[in-house]
C-alpha cells in the first residue's frame, strides 16, 4: 500500500493579476456592513409602506406593481446580507453575526 504524500494545496499556484485589488474586500468592516444594512432595510419598508398607500388610495396597479418590483429586489438584497450573516463573514464579530 503506497504511503500517502502530503503537499500543499497552491503549491505552483499563480494568482490573477488582479488578486490584489481584492484585498480590501476580504476583511468584514462593521461600520460599512451596518451602513449596508440600514441603505437596505429602509428603502424596503419605505417601498412597502408606499404600496400598501397606493393601494388603499386606489393607484393605478401599474405604479403599484413597479413599487412592488423595487420592493422584491431590496428583498434580494437583504437576503444576500443576511446570508452573508449565516457564514459568518458579514461582520467581523460572532455575535452581531448572529443578532442579524
Amino acid at each position: 500500500m503506497p504511503a500517502a504524500t502530503s503537499r500543499p494545496a497552491n503549491k505552483g499556484r499563480r494568482w490573477p493579476d488582479w488578486h490584489p485589488q481584492l484585498s480590501p474586500f476580504c476583511h468584514s468592516d462593521t461600520h460599512r456592513a451596518l451602513w449596508q444594512i440600514v441603505n437596505s432595510v429602509g428603502p424596503y419598508l419605505l417601498l412597502w409602506v408606499l404600496a400598501v398607500r397606493c393601494l388603499e388610495t386606489g393607484a393605478p396597479w401599474p405604479v403599484t406593481g413597479v413599487i412592488l418590483v423595487l420592493a422584491a429586489c431590496f428583498l434580494v438584497r437583504i437576503f444576500i446580507l443576511f446570508h452573508d450573516c449565516v457564514h459568518g463573514s458579514f461582520f467581523s464579530s460572532k455575535k452581531a453575526n448572529t443578532f442579524f
